[in-house]
């Protein structure tokens, strides 16, 4: 069915039993219009009798989508009441369990069982659902094993600061953070020595353990978090292409130093360095012995 908007932009629906395809002309000063008259009442009179459906998104870092093909395999495609699909987003791997039923309590019913089963499939790399932030699951971690995290950015530039300041009651672990753009910052406020640097260059593994290591010296702070990359667009070299980001993880169980190619703009490379410096943290501190029962309030 064509949908023309009063201005004349085509748009389109197409039926079948299993599905509608619609295509709405985005840039059109009438797409309220169109929303308001032809997609609402389509979507009603679908859904009319349709029962109830529950979507539950379950979230993963550091998981590739072939290694979460492989363990969603039993669900993927399968038929029943709730269907299991897969999506990338910023390059982390979203699950969705969608559960239909002839009510909302019929459809949670049926997912209770299957989210468990995809819970479980997915281990550690599932961090939440739904509306969880990696940076809430590292929080109560910490808070959980009264730890605290001070953090040393470079290409970041303050960001992975700011995630993790941005939850309320941070102030019970998050003791400082630094950002340290020039050699000269790296050496004066964490320590590393200048031989390191002219030795390896700013962006290396050698250097961002040293910036982590530093970080929780002069903080005191357990764990420490140091990133060093470049997010481009320009900087790069044959050796160190853009998108080159080394991430450090100190922490009681010790020193994790890893290494990415991250793709895309300057801001992609900035969240997927956040994103996988916070992740790294996590993994640390499930493996930390078992937690205990207070911790420090650090203040406002």
């Amino acid at each position: 069915e064509l949908w023309t908007a009063p201005s004349g932009e085509p748009g389109w629906a197409l039926e079948t039993r299993e599905a509608v395809v619609v295509v709405l002309p985005l840039g059109s000063a009438h797409l309220a219009v169109l929303i308001a008259e032809r997609l609402r009442p389509l979507a009603r009179q679908r859904l009319a009798g349709a029962g109830a459906g529950v979507l539950r998104t379950l979230l993963t870092a550091g998981l590739s989508p072939a290694d979460a093909e492989d363990r969603l395999g039993p669900w993927l495609g399968k038929p029943g009441p709730v269907s299991v699909s897969s999506v990338v987003v910023d390059g982390d791997v979203w699950v969705r369990l969608l559960a239909r039923g002839s009510s909302r309590p019929s459809a949670l019913a049926a997912l209770a069982p299957v989210e468990a089963a995809v819970t479980a499939a997915l281990g550690h790399d599932c961090y939440g659902s739904d509306e969880d932030t990696l940076e809430a699951a590292v929080g109560q971690l910490l808070v959980e094993r009264a730890l605290t995290v001070s953090v040393a950015e470079s290409c970041t530039g303050g960001l992975l600061g700011h995630r993790l300041t941005n939850i309320s009651g941070s102030s019970r672990y998050f003791e400082r953070g630094v950002i340290v753009y020039s050699n000269r910052a790296k050496e004066e406020l964490l320590g590393v020595p200048a031989p390191l640097l002219v030795a390896h260059g700013a962006v290396s593994a050698p250097v961002a353990e040293a910036m982590a290591t530093g970080i929780c010296r002069v903080s005191g702070s357990p764990c420490g978090l140091a990133v060093t990359g470049i997010a481009g667009p320009d900087g790069g070299t044959p050796t160190k292409p853009v998108g080159t980001v080394f991430i450090a993880a100190a922490s009681p169980s010790g020193v994790d130093v890893r290494h990415f190619r991250f793709s895309g703009g300057r801001d992609a490379v900035k969240w997927r360095s956040a994103q996988s410096a916070l992740d790294m943290l996590r993994r640390a501190l499930v493996r930390s012995p078992a937690p205990r029962a207070d911790y420090p309030d650090l203040g406002s």
